[in-house]
């Protein structure tokens, strides 16, 4: 499960998530409660949370243990493709945004 929060990074139950803010150019495939997936930049992370800020700024917070079960975004999966198998990485994400 996910939450979605605020930009002040306030967690669940009022507590404060205390993340780091990470200069990274990674962007990960996040469940999102509109998109089912959304393209997210990662934001900030602490040994607990990730948090993932989308294209319209909304930012999403996962635990970091699953950090490693996200697809990463590849460029050419968010430009739209005529054939899904020239992608080089084919995901259930990448596919929902292809067809989209």
């Amino acid at each position: 499960h996910f939450q979605i929060c605020p930009f002040d990074n306030a967690g669940a139950r009022g507590r404060s998530l205390r993340l780091q803010r990470v200069e990274s150019m990674e962007r990960y495939w996040v469940p999102h409660d509109e998109l089912v997936f959304a393209p997210c930049w990662l934001h900030a992370s602490s040994d607990a949370d990730v948090s993932f800020k989308d294209e319209g700024g909304q930012v999403l917070v996962r635990p970091a243990a699953k950090l490693g079960e996200l697809a990463k975004v590849h460029d050419s999966q968010l430009l739209g493709v005529d054939d899904i198998c020239v992608l080089p990485e084919v995901s259930q994400a990448a596919l929902l945004h292809s067809v989209r």
